[in-house]
């Protein structure tokens, strides 16, 4: 059962320039945190778009769908729903995800679904059209391990230890990036390069 809920050789360390080093692991802990940021947006601005967003339980559905994974729903109209796509429906037991594998009736009046677990060997009880919620539109990548660690002990900590540690280090690497450029300008500006562009540089003797 599938139930949802809300290039010569080179010894390594002497091509490890620091600039860069600073550089792209500011760039790395930018994309932590605007996933994180993405990650909270999604739920928040789906449903506005009609969406619902929606977490997976069980393994009735491996491999294609995981326990944890985050699916996209859409309420759709039972009249276009074929055998292939992926419902989540009502019954007594809570909210089922599983995969339409014949529709019947649909040309004497409301169809009927028959659904099953992609790793189930039965079908369900048949399914009519009153039960149907949504149709399954995707799943939202990378979203998925991320829940599968809020659901696991102590899980939301270490989430917000991460996110919380990125920023941190995002701040520290772009002001080390800064300090570097900074102190390279000095010395340059120490032996008269800061002369405006195209003034030849001064031999300190007299013309004429």
């Amino acid at each position: 059962m599938f139930q949802l809920t809300a290039p010569h050789p080179v010894p390594a360390f002497s091509r490890i320039r620091p600039l860069a080093v600073v550089k792209w692991g500011g760039v790395l802990a930018s994309a932590f945190v605007l996933a994180a940021f993405l990650t909270g947006a999604v739920f928040e601005v789906a449903p506005a778009f009609g969406f619902t967003v929606a977490q997976t339980h069980g393994i009735s559905m491996e491999p294609h769908y995981r326990s944890g994974d985050i699916v996209l729903l859409r309420k759709a109209e039972t009249s276009s729903i074929r055998a292939g796509d992926v419902i989540a429906y009502e019954r007594e037991d809570g909210t089922i995800m599983h995969r339409v594998v014949e529709v019947l009736g649909a040309q004497s009046g409301e169809p009927v679904f028959i659904t099953q677990g992609d790793n189930v060997s039965h079908p369900d009880a048949p399914v009519a059209a009153s039960q149907v919620k949504a149709k399954l539109v995707g799943e939202l990548p990378l979203l998925g391990p991320l829940s599968r660690l809020f659901d696991s002990e102590g899980g939301f900590m270490v989430y917000r230890s991460l996110v919380l540690g990125a920023a941190m280090a995002w701040v520290l690497v772009w002001f080390l990036f800064w300090l570097q450029r900074r102190s390279r300008a000095r010395p340059l500006a120490a032996a008269g390069f800061a002369a405006s562009p195209g003034a030849p540089p001064s031999d300190g003797g007299e013309g004429g």
